[in-house]
């Protein structure tokens, strides 16, 4: 069990555990470097958090302290997302290519153009890579 004392003096002593205290002193580092590197406003920022966490106006992170606490992450994706050839306008999207002189990148752009002449919507209801995808086919 984490070895917990209590700090400060008088009434509302707050009782700490070793990882709080480590959480704090990693923080306090933290913002001694930013005062160094001249961002004191940050600096000052953390520096207020420290005491309100010391002090028990402030909780401290989830993490800390917690065995089972697991941040969450983002899945790593197997496969990006294929677009769909399909939702193109075939001549739209021949006429954009076209007009940006085969730059596929930017032949989207000329396709959303040709698009918002034709229906008067900006959105084309497609995504660039959805135009790749056609031109890929």
């Amino acid at each position: 069990m984490p070895s917990a004392k209590p700090t400060g003096a008088g009434r509302g002593a707050r009782t700490l555990t070793s990882d709080q205290k480590n959480y704090l002193r990693a923080r306090e580092a933290q913002a001694t470097q930013l005062k160094e590197n001249g961002k004191t406003d940050m600096a000052g920022e953390i520096m207020a958090n420290v005491r309100n966490l010391r002090s028990g106006k402030a909780a401290f992170p989830a993490y800390v302290n917690n065995p089972n606490f697991t941040p969450k992450t983002k899945r790593a994706s197997s496969k990006k997302r294929q677009g769909h050839a399909e939702r193109v306008n075939p001549s739209w999207a021949r006429e954009a290519l076209r007009m940006a002189g085969g730059d596929r990148k930017s032949a989207f752009s000329r396709y959303i153009q040709l698009h918002h002449r034709a229906t008067g919507q900006l959105a084309p209801e497609i995504n660039a890579r959805d135009l790749a995808a056609f031109y890929g086919s």
